[in-house]
């Protein structure tokens, strides 16, 4: 059997263990979703991807066919750098002091703060994570996949301990197969994107359970409008969303 979203995340309690950092960190990183135009632009073509799988499953003869004429390229995938991640990371954690600069809350403290965040290595234990359950993580499917998973659940109010997304993930995986733009997409290229999606969901998450664990209402009404925003620049609204026998599923 399939197991959750994330089962081992939540049951290792990594964000428990990562060191704490505060709200307002959590709460500036909105600015830096783009922290690369290759990567915002790589983006903009996975959402016309989306776009295309909400058009074929309007049509279900057309998805039919669709899937007869898929072939495995594995587009979808890529060969996963250490180099690429830590770039990524770097211009993440680059992007948030220079959003706590900009509202004049940078200090040595949050400086510690974002030191322990970037020693905690948290993308590296999501993937860890995500693998546990049997996801593949060196693919831009599985990091779309969580990103929506983790904001649909936030808009929602839902225990994202509880959510799958395997079956999300192969929609993805076949409607990635056919689009051009993506086969035309370097390794690094993708790989930077899933980077930024795994950070985003990630990011969302750790904001979605400092609220809950403060019972902060207020921060919870505003990280459900994020989060579908979220979903909508990803092309995509919580309606088009539903639960499968696999997991999430976009109908």
């Amino acid at each position: 059997m399939k197991r959750t979203l994330l089962a081992a995340f939540f049951s290792t309690g990594i964000l428990l263990t990562t060191p704490q950092v505060q709200a307002q960190i959590l709460y500036d990183w909105s600015d830096t979703f783009w922290i690369d135009k290759t990567v915002n632009e790589n983006i903009e073509r996975n959402k016309k991807a989306l776009q295309k799988l909400k058009s074929e499953n309007s049509h279900s003869t057309s998805s039919e066919s669709a899937k007869q004429a898929t072939t495995t390229q594995n587009v979808h995938k890529y060969k996963h750098s250490d180099s690429t991640t830590h770039e990524v990371n770097e211009a993440m954690f680059a992007a948030l002091a220079q959003q706590l600069k900009n509202k004049g809350s940078y200090n040595d403290q949050s400086e510690q703060q974002l030191t322990a965040l970037k020693n905690a290595n948290l993308i590296k234990q999501v993937r860890q994570a995500l693998e546990s359950d049997g996801y593949d993580t060196t693919s831009i499917a599985t990091a779309t996949a969580y990103a929506i998973t983790i904001s649909y659940g936030i808009a929602n109010n839902l225990d994202l301990s509880q959510l799958k997304a395997h079956g999300l993930v192969h929609q993805l995986q076949e409607v990635m197969e056919e689009d051009s733009t993506m086969q035309s997409l370097s390794n690094t290229d993708k790989q930077k994107m899933a980077d930024t999606l795994y950070w985003i969901g990630s990011l969302e998450m750790a904001m979605y359970m400092e609220a809950q664990k403060n019972g902060d209402s207020q921060a919870l009404g505003i990280i459900a409008n994020d989060a579908r925003s979220i979903l909508s620049m990803l092309g995509v609204s919580g309606d088009q969303i539903t639960q499968g026998s696999n997991g999430l599923e976009i109908r």
